[in-house]
C-alpha cells in the first residue's frame, strides 16, 4: 500500500507547484507521506476506531513563502479551488509577534481522489481510517526554520524541557522576533520599491512592490516607456 502512495503525493506535489509558479510567486514546497508508525500511533491516540474519525493528513504538503503576506494569496488560492474541509489559522491577537501559521485540509482533486479510494478497496484493512484528502502547512521560510527545530527538539521531548521554563521562553522569543524580521522584509522591500519608483525603473518598481518572479528581465517598449 506505502509504495503506492508517493506516486498520489507526486502528482499532486507537482500540480499544486505548477500552479503557483505560473502565478510568479516565491516558494518552496515539500510534501511527505506520513510514515507507518506515525499513523498508527496517531489513529491510537485519537481514538479514530471509536469515534468514527479519519486520518485526513496522510499525504501532506509543505508550503514556504518567501514573505509573509504570500500565505494570504496562498489561502485565497486553495479556498477557490480546492474543497476546503477545515482551516486553520493563527489568532492575530494572541500571536501578534509571532509568524502566521496556516493549516488547511482539503479533498485530493478528483482523479486523484479516484486513485486513493481504488486504494482503499485494495487495502481495506491498512487504509480502513484513513480519509481521500490532504494538509497543507504554509509558513515563511523563516518561521519554517524555527518550526522544524521546535518539533524536532522540543515538541517531540517535553520531558527534557519541564525544568528548563526560561530556556523554553527564550525558544518563543527567538520565534517572535523571526516573526518582527518577516514584517521588516516586506517594509525593505517597498521602500526599495518606492526608491525605483521615483527613479522611473520600472522593473525594479514591480518586482520589489509585489515580490514575483519574473521569467523575463525586460519589459515591453510600450510599458517601460516614459511618460
Amino acid at each position: 500500500m506505502y509504495n503506492k502512495l508517493p506516486n498520489i503525493e507526486q502528482q499532486l506535489r507537482n500540480y499544486i507547484n505548477t500552479k503557483l509558479k505560473r502565478a510568479g510567486l516565491l516558494f518552496r514546497i515539500y510534501s511527505r507521506i506520513k510514515d507507518e508508525n506515525s499513523v498508527l500511533e496517531k489513529i491510537k491516540h485519537r481514538q479514530y476506531e471509536s469515534n468514527n474519525d479519519l486520518l485526513q493528513d496522510l499525504i501532506g504538503i509543505k508550503i514556504s513563502t518567501y514573505f509573509g503576506d504570500d500565505i494570504f494569496v496562498l489561502s485565497d488560492y486553495f479556498n477557490s479551488h480546492f474543497e476546503v474541509l477545515d482551516y486553520e489559522e493563527d489568532d492575530p491577537i494572541k500571536n501578534r509577534f509571532r509568524p502566521v501559521r496556516l493549516n488547511i485540509v482539503c479533498g485530493l482533486p478528483n482523479n486523484l481522489a479516484k486513485q486513493f479510494n481504488q486504494l482503499k478497496k485494495e487495502y481495506p484493512n491498512e487504509m480502513k481510517y484513513m480519509d481521500s484528502t490532504f494538509e497543507i502547512q504554509i509558513r515563511t521560510l523563516l518561521a519554517d526554520s524555527w518550526h522544524q527545530i521546535d518539533h524536532e527538539m522540543r515538541y517531540k521531548c517535553k520531558d527534557e524541557w519541564k525544568d528548563y521554563e526560561a530556556r523554553s521562553e527564550l525558544l518563543d522569543e527567538i520565534h517572535a522576533n523571526l516573526g518582527n524580521n518577516d514584517k521588516s522584509l516586506h517594509g525593505l522591500f517597498d521602500d526599495l520599491s518606492i526608491q525605483h519608483y521615483r527613479n522611473k525603473s520600472w522593473m525594479g518598481m514591480l518586482r520589489n512592490k509585489y515580490r514575483l518572479h519574473f521569467y523575463s528581465q525586460t519589459f515591453i517598449p510600450r510599458i517601460i516607456r516614459n511618460p
